[in-house]
């Protein structure tokens, strides 16, 4: 299993403009992703830059419907205890129904020190939803190893052998 947190300005290009050369990173997991999670940051669109944001977001939506044909896309609400403005908190969620029809939202929450049983619930929710999400077999990843035997360098680099 591989967790991608993948810089926002690779999805940010590509949502722009699918064949950025910038985008690449995104490409690649758009292609190879068994499932993908887009995060709204509550934080972001409660804050200042907030239409700026929506803007962003409304087309990383987009774009995922183009993804969400053949790879499940779920959306999530992350900082979820920050109050977004319903309308904006609405519009999105409408956007996300039109393009990712399937995708149902979840909301998440954790900051540090303040861990409780609901927030553990709904992040264990989230992982749930992301492992049931893909009911095929999962896409076996091909990577060039530089350390095949420490699993935290097992896909780092390039094998001087191949």
């Amino acid at each position: 299993m591989l967790f991608a947190d993948a810089p926002g300005e690779w999805f940010r290009e590509w949502a722009d403009q699918v064949d950025a050369e910038t985008a690449a990173g995104a490409r690649w997991l758009a292609r190879n992703a068994d499932v993908l999670a887009v995060l709204n940051d509550s934080e972001a669109l409660a804050g200042p830059d907030r239409g700026t944001y929506r803007s962003q977001q409304s087309r990383l939506i987009g774009r995922m419907g183009d993804v969400a044909r053949h790879t499940p896309v779920i959306i999530v609400w992350a900082k979820s205890d920050i109050e977004v403005s319903p309308g904006l908190r609405d519009q999105l969620t409408r956007h996300a129904r039109r393009f990712v029809p399937d995708s149902q939202p979840l909301d998440v929450t954790a900051r540090p020190g303040e861990w409780n049983e609901s927030a553990v619930r709904r992040f264990l929710h989230l992982f749930e939803v992301l492992l049931d999400a893909n009911p095929k077999e999962p896409t076996p990843l091909h990577a060039p190893t530089l350390r095949p035997a420490d699993p935290l360098l097992a896909f780092r680099g390039h094998s001087p052998a191949q």
